[in-house]
């Protein structure tokens, strides 16, 4: 069940209507001296019994949303629901075209991929006996025959259009993710070790390379207190990292301080965007005290959205036009998902 609202420059706050298992009540923003006002015209549709982990946008009239079995397929206007023929629980989504899409996930106690090719599935099982991956957490399609996809146990499987390929790294890396990709096309992955207890107080980052031939740690450094949520992605070809108060842009060996976080705090590690001069957040605003999707243009920062945020929340896409992102509300077992036009 989908309902669609239209919201320009305002604040989302939930309520409930009778037959719908949740929808949102508009009221105006006032005070936004510190923001610029939005700069997309966002329409929010909330889908029921619908718990979206993940997606991937291939254009306006595909973007393609992944639940634990089920495929759903937004064709600019309403919603194809495709559910998987196996016992499979889902992850991470990528794609090459509407007709090579990519989920990772897990079937009872092996990793396994799942391909949608424009009409049905079909589905890969890790067959490595060496400690093999579980589950995939992290996934990108370079073309239709080359996918790769990050587990558990410090695996990483190269796919190349019927097996798998192993790569072994720490065993002590945390599930490995996500992917991206630079100017120059090479591949990287982000692996963590965490330290504490009871509670994580500290992680060591190996943000690791492949060349074409090999991988190789770029970069390496212990975090301590804040920075424990430190995922490097993609905004456009540039490599850029949610830290509590700034955006750090990769430049080869390093990540350097970039774009400062003014009157609010970066949350989820989550950034999606053209460039580093043409991105969206998820940011914890003081004034407000409530979370927004943040819009950063080179100059200022816009306060977009409210961004409801206590299930699971993703950034899927941004450019200069549209923009799209995702928030779960386990409470209401149900999905929000955020469509932004200029």
């Amino acid at each position: 069940m989908m309902k669609k609202i239209i919201a320009n420059s305002i604040v989302l706050v939930l309520t409930s209507i009778s037959f719908f298992s949740c929808d949102f009540l508009h009221e105006s923003v006032t005070n936004q001296a510190e923001f610029e006002s939005a700069r997309y015209t966002w329409e929010v549709d909330t889908l029921y019994n619908r718990l979206i982990y993940d997606g991937w946008y291939y254009d306006s009239n595909k973007v393609f949303y992944m639940t634990s079995n089920r495929l759903i397929i937004y064709d600019g206007k309403d919603y194809e629901v495709n559910y998987t023929p196996y016992y499979f629980g889902s992850y991470c989504i990528s794609g090459y075209d509407e007709n090579n899409v990519y989920i990772g996930g897990y079937t009872y106690d092996r990793a396994m991929m799942v391909k949608w090719n424009g009409s049905s599935f079909s589905d890969y099982i890790v067959t490595d006996t060496a400690e093999p991956a579980d589950n995939f957490y992290g996934i990108i399609a370079m073309n239709r025959d080359d996918v790769w996809l990050g587990g558990t146990k410090g695996r990483v499987y190269r796919f190349d259009g019927s097996s798998y390929h192993p790569y072994r790294f720490d065993t002590s890396y945390w599930y490995i993710m996500p992917f991206i990709r630079d100017e120059a096309d090479n591949l990287y992955f982000t692996g963590k070790i965490y330290y504490g207890e009871p509670s994580v107080d500290s992680m060591l980052i190996e943000f690791q390379k492949y060349n074409n031939v090999s991988w190789s740690v770029a970069y390496r450094s212990m975090w301590h207190g804040g920075g424990t949520y430190f995922f490097p992605q993609n905004a456009g070809e540039d490599i850029v990292a949610v830290g509590s108060d700034v955006l750090y842009k990769f430049n080869g060996s390093d990540f350097i301080p970039a774009v400062p976080m003014k009157n609010f705090i970066g949350l989820d590690a989550e950034v999606k965007g053209s460039s580093i001069i043409d991105l969206i957040t998820v940011g914890y605003d003081f004034q407000t005290r409530e979370d927004y999707i943040m819009h950063w243009n080179g100059l200022s920062w816009s306060r977009e959205c409210q961004f409801y945020r206590t299930g699971i929340t993703k950034l899927i896409y941004c450019s200069t036009t549209e923009a799209y992102a995702t928030s779960v509300d386990f409470e209401k077992n149900c999905t929000y998902i955020y469509k932004g036009r200029r």
